[in-house]
């Protein structure tokens, strides 16, 4: 159980959202039902939050104008070696997702995934780290998946969300064991996982992508899983917020192609 101090958590649409929005938005709420007599119903990346029985918070109307495609594609942090790459590298259509290893919606999500890259041998699929705060474990998992790497090259990182991801209890994921499933030398995958190698670069990753996703997203919030699909040709993009069905990333594909 979290600890009544911890951050406030709401999930929507296979989404969890940051507990300063949910906070900032439940004042707001507060203030509309005082004025005008009743409680707005709230969306976040264009749906309904009562679309979802789990929705676990109400936000207000947005007035701000939903982001052109143009616009979600300069918005995305551009793509560099720090990324965690699926596919070729030079592919004009990529899918970017930002992801957290503690997170359920992930887990669900990243299934559906790889059935669209397998469908669509042409994209190129881009993991970017977004540990959420209130998961006790994120941070450590998304460092244990570069150490991965760092022990046994790029292929351990697929490896490493393969295990992590396929998990049964997602609250309970042995990293020695996971490690020992990848071949690593175990204490130096313990001693690399202590250490503050890859802090910076985890840090960056995720603070890129809370901008992004919170300047994308109809509400201002932002969550995991995160995605969007974009095109470099067209320079444009279509985001998705949340676990989505393999329907709804075809869907964007074919709008940005």
């Amino acid at each position: 159980m979290e600890s009544k101090d911890k951050e406030a958590r709401t999930k929507k649409d296979g989404v969890y959202l940051s507990n300063f929005v949910a906070t900032a938005v439940a004042f707001f709420i507060l203030v509309l039902a005082f004025a005008a007599g009743f409680f707005a119903k709230g969306y976040f990346a264009g749906s309904p939050l009562t679309a979802n029985p789990t929705a676990g918070a109400v936000v207000p109307p947005v007035t701000a104008k939903p982001k052109t495609a143009s616009e979600i594609y300069n918005l995305l942090p551009k793509l560099s070696d720090a990324d965690h790459v699926k596919g070729d590298s030079n592919a004009n259509i990529v899918l970017v997702e930002y992801s957290d290893f503690q997170c359920p919606f992930c887990a669900r999500f990243h299934p559906t995934v790889k059935d669209f890259l397998a469908k669509n041998p042409d994209v190129a699929y881009v993991f970017r780290h977004l540990p959420l705060d209130f998961h006790q474990f994120a941070l450590e998992r998304a460092k244990a998946s570069e150490c991965a790497v760092k022990l046994a090259g790029p292929e351990a990182f697929w490896a490493f969300s393969d295990l992590a991801f396929g998990a049964t209890d997602l609250n309970a994921v042995d990293l020695q064991q996971v490690g020992t499933q990848l071949g690593l030398n175990g204490a130096a995958f313990a001693e690399c996982i202590k250490s503050t190698e890859f802090d910076k670069k985890i840090a960056d990753m995720s603070s890129g992508g809370k901008t992004f996703l919170s300047a994308v997203s109809d509400s201002g919030s932002y969550g995991t899983p995160g995605a969007v699909i974009i095109n470099h040709t067209k320079k444009v993009g279509e985001k998705f917020g949340g676990a989505v069905p393999l329907s709804d990333l075809e869907a964007g594909y074919k709008k940005v192609k």
